[in-house]
Protein backbone atom coordinates (compact mmCIF):
# COMPACT_ATOMS: atom_id res chain seq x y z
CA UNK A 1 0.00 0.00 0.00
CA UNK A 2 1.06 3.45 -0.71
CA UNK A 3 -0.13 6.25 1.16
CA UNK A 4 -1.25 9.81 1.00
CA UNK A 5 -0.22 11.51 4.32
CA UNK A 6 -0.36 15.28 4.46
CA UNK A 7 -2.50 15.61 7.69
CA UNK A 8 0.46 17.97 9.68
CA UNK A 9 1.16 19.86 6.89
CA UNK A 10 -2.25 20.72 5.70
CA UNK A 11 -3.63 21.27 9.20
CA UNK A 12 -0.82 23.24 11.02
CA UNK A 13 -3.56 25.00 13.43
CA UNK A 14 -4.75 21.33 14.72
CA UNK A 15 -0.95 21.06 16.37
CA UNK A 16 0.12 23.53 19.09
CA UNK A 17 3.36 23.51 18.04
CA UNK A 18 3.29 24.08 14.36
CA UNK A 19 0.28 26.86 14.97
CA UNK A 20 2.90 29.00 17.67
CA UNK A 21 6.10 27.73 14.93
CA UNK A 22 4.52 27.51 11.10
CA UNK A 23 8.50 27.58 10.24
CA UNK A 24 8.36 23.40 11.25
CA UNK A 25 5.77 22.72 8.47
CA UNK A 26 8.53 22.54 5.41
CA UNK A 27 10.26 19.94 7.33
CA UNK A 28 6.93 18.45 8.28
CA UNK A 29 5.84 18.36 4.70
CA UNK A 30 9.44 16.57 3.79
CA UNK A 31 9.06 13.75 6.10
CA UNK A 32 5.35 13.56 5.04
CA UNK A 33 6.86 12.93 1.35
CA UNK A 34 9.19 10.37 2.42
CA UNK A 35 6.27 8.12 4.08
CA UNK A 36 4.39 8.35 0.87
CA UNK A 37 7.90 7.87 -1.05
CA UNK A 38 7.67 4.22 0.37
CA UNK A 39 5.21 1.14 0.28
CA UNK A 40 3.81 -0.76 3.35
CA UNK A 41 2.76 -4.12 3.77
CA UNK A 42 -0.50 -4.63 5.76
CA UNK A 43 -3.51 -7.10 6.54
CA UNK A 44 -6.48 -6.04 5.31
CA UNK A 45 -9.38 -6.15 8.29
CA UNK A 46 -11.15 -8.64 6.59
CA UNK A 47 -8.19 -11.38 6.69
CA UNK A 48 -7.03 -10.50 10.09
CA UNK A 49 -8.85 -13.14 11.34
CA UNK A 50 -7.50 -15.44 9.28
CA UNK A 51 -3.97 -14.34 9.70
CA UNK A 52 -4.24 -13.73 13.05
CA UNK A 53 -2.24 -16.47 13.71
CA UNK A 54 1.57 -14.84 12.71
CA UNK A 55 0.99 -12.21 15.27
CA UNK A 56 3.24 -12.59 18.07
CA UNK A 57 2.47 -11.18 21.57
CA UNK A 58 4.14 -7.93 22.22
CA UNK A 59 4.04 -6.96 18.84
CA UNK A 60 3.54 -3.54 17.77
CA UNK A 61 -0.06 -3.26 15.66
CA UNK A 62 -0.52 -0.16 13.83
CA UNK A 63 -4.52 0.71 12.39
CA UNK A 64 -4.54 1.64 9.22
CA UNK A 65 -7.15 4.12 7.71
CA UNK A 66 -9.07 5.31 5.03
CA UNK A 67 -8.74 9.32 7.01
CA UNK A 68 -8.01 11.69 4.08
CA UNK A 69 -4.33 12.91 4.71
CA UNK A 70 -3.45 9.74 7.25
CA UNK A 71 -1.52 6.36 7.42
CA UNK A 72 -2.29 5.49 10.49
CA UNK A 73 -5.03 6.07 13.10
CA UNK A 74 -4.11 4.31 16.01
CA UNK A 75 -1.31 1.94 17.95
CA UNK A 76 -1.02 -0.52 20.08
CA UNK A 77 0.00 -3.85 21.40
CA UNK A 78 -1.06 -7.21 20.85
CA UNK A 79 -1.49 -9.59 23.24
CA UNK A 80 -2.13 -13.19 23.28
CA UNK A 81 -4.64 -14.06 25.56
CA UNK A 82 -5.55 -17.51 27.30
CA UNK A 83 -7.78 -18.57 24.76
CA UNK A 84 -5.38 -17.96 22.38
CA UNK A 85 -6.58 -15.65 20.16
CA UNK A 86 -4.95 -12.05 19.93
CA UNK A 87 -6.30 -8.84 21.40
CA UNK A 88 -5.31 -5.37 21.56
CA UNK A 89 -3.92 -3.35 24.38
CA UNK A 90 -4.49 0.82 23.95
CA UNK A 91 -5.39 3.49 24.91
CA UNK A 92 -8.68 4.79 23.67
CA UNK A 93 -8.24 8.33 24.27
CA UNK A 94 -5.59 10.58 24.85
CA UNK A 95 -5.43 10.77 28.60
CA UNK A 96 -7.83 7.71 28.88
CA UNK A 97 -6.69 4.29 30.82
CA UNK A 98 -5.07 1.91 28.79
CA UNK A 99 -7.29 -1.23 27.99
CA UNK A 100 -7.48 -4.49 26.44
CA UNK A 101 -9.72 -4.99 24.15
CA UNK A 102 -12.72 -7.32 24.78
CA UNK A 103 -12.88 -8.85 21.67
CA UNK A 104 -10.14 -10.07 19.84
CA UNK A 105 -8.18 -7.77 16.83
CA UNK A 106 -10.20 -8.96 13.87
CA UNK A 107 -13.45 -8.66 15.07
CA UNK A 108 -12.14 -5.32 17.27
CA UNK A 109 -11.36 -4.07 13.71
CA UNK A 110 -14.51 -4.64 12.26
CA UNK A 111 -16.79 -2.64 14.21
CA UNK A 112 -14.60 0.75 13.27
CA UNK A 113 -15.93 1.67 9.69
CA UNK A 114 -12.28 4.10 9.40
CA UNK A 115 -10.21 1.25 10.56
CA UNK A 116 -8.69 -0.38 6.83
CA UNK A 117 -6.47 -3.29 8.27
CA UNK A 118 -3.47 -3.66 10.51
CA UNK A 119 0.37 -3.02 10.12
CA UNK A 120 2.15 -5.55 12.25
CA UNK A 121 5.73 -4.09 13.32
CA UNK A 122 8.22 -7.05 15.26
CA UNK A 123 11.37 -6.19 17.26
CA UNK A 124 14.02 -8.52 16.70
CA UNK A 125 16.93 -9.20 17.86
CA UNK A 126 20.43 -8.36 16.20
Amino acid sequence: IKFAVDIMSTHPDSYKQLKENNSFIPAISKYEDDINSREYFFIPKERVIQLENGINNGDLIAITTNLKGLDVGHVGIAVKMDSGRIHFMHAPLVGAKVQISKEPIGEYLEKIKKHTGIIVLRAVEL
